[in-house]
């Protein structure tokens, strides 16, 4: 019936997205070193325990989901939950020797023979293996994703930091005042210790003024080094979670139209839920990956602002310029060139599905 319809298609869509997924990243390899490379370039960015925390958390959650959709696959034919048509593997001699059958993790059309001890245990173990196998492959290319777009990140949001702590340093005053052998002559007369005071105030406010100059220059070439990786990662990303991201809308409205026909099948409830769990995780964090690039990228324009260059000698308000014109369009992943990965993208995301997915069940229940 539709259930079953909408459990194939996941099947086709899912491996066709991550397939096309993976190949993409394999031919662009190139594309990738050379990305990698120049962010190795870049010194180590610190975090806090906090957010080293929140990344460590995140990097998980995919895993624990493909753990999750393992143990949901295998578990329900166990159960007896997802017994599907033509279980009984004798009823099967007037349909062409096979039939479709929920007793594998895969509904799929099987022979007679698979049905039977011990090919069925056999059949059954390597799809286990398969499904783990390909779900850890495609798990894997977007750790790769998370991991490159958080390092950017972690980058960007060190210079933010640097860039607001300029500003609130203060330029260092000599304020130690001359004594009486310092500022009066051997004689008694006053010497020119106002004029050493002053001078040596000039030297430390100059250096000063040096060293903020050569922090900022630091703090372009790191930008530049930064945008010149996104820009490498960018054509590579854009094509590769295309697929995904598509996909992941359709199953979402499939698997909700499953969970809202198909309501005494606990077997195939119980994968469609895991499966809506999972495509809203994978697009929650492909979303949420590019927002915080997004975010801390389009911070860099106000930072600059508290980084005190008003208080700056003129080299540093040059520079400061330069960096505030590099930084009046802020970094962004746009997949396919049609949308930009951000949180209101994937709020959009969810409209599209729930769309969708009104107008199926309109169709298909025209009552």
């Amino acid at each position: 019936g539709g259930s079953a319809l909408a459990v194939h298609a996941y099947y086709c869509t899912v491996l066709l997205a991550n397939t096309a997924k993976t190949l993409v990243f394999a031919a662009c390899r190139h594309s990738l070193g050379r990305a990698i490379h120049v962010l190795s370039r870049c010194p180590r960015a610190e975090r806090s325990e906090k957010s080293g925390a929140s990344a460590r958390l995140t990097f998980a959650l995919p895993q624990v989901m493909v753990l999750l959709a393992v143990a949901t696959h295998s578990l329900v034919p166990l159960l007896g939950a997802g017994d599907g048509a033509c279980a009984d593997p004798e009823a099967t001699g007037q349909g062409g020797g096979g039939c479709f059958s929920g007793r594998f993790p895969l509904e799929l059309w099987y022979p007679a023979a698979a049905l039977a001890t011990p090919l069925y245990q056999v059949v059954y173990a390597l799809q286990l293996v398969a499904i783990y196998c390909t779900c850890h492959t495609a798990i894997n290319v977007d750790l790769f994703f998370f991991a490159v777009t958080n390092h950017a990140s972690s980058h960007l949001q060190e210079l933010n930091d640097a860039l607001c702590r300029m500003g609130v340093r203060h330029t260092p005053v000599n304020r130690r005042r001359g004594s009486d052998e310092s500022d009066h002559s051997a004689d008694g007369k006053h010497g020119n210790g106002p004029l050493r005071h002053t001078s040596e105030e000039s030297l430390v406010r100059a250096e000063h003024q040096r060293a903020r100059y050569q922090e900022l220059v630091r703090l372009i070439r790191v930008h530049q080094t930064i945008t010149r990786a996104i820009k490498e990662l960018e054509p590579v990303i854009s094509y590769a979670l295309f697929g995904p991201i598509l996909t992941n809308v359709l199953n979402i409205c499939l698997h909700m139209l499953v969970l809202t026909t198909e309501r005494d099948n606990m077997g195939t409830n119980s994968k469609a839920f895991v499966g809506i769990l999972f495509n809203l995780i994978q697009n929650g964090l492909y979303c949420s990956f590019g927002e915080t690039l997004t975010h801390q990228s389009d911070r860099l324009f106000i930072s600059i602002y508290s980084s005190g260059w008003e208080n700056g000698c003129r080299r540093f308000k040059k520079a400061a310029a330069i960096l505030m014109f590099q930084t009046r369009k802020p970094v962004q992943i746009k997949v396919a060139k049609l949308y930009t990965l951000s949180r209101r993208t994937f709020l959009q995301l969810l409209n599209n599905s729930y769309g969708l997915f009104n107008l199926l069940y309109q169709v298909k229940n025209p009552e």
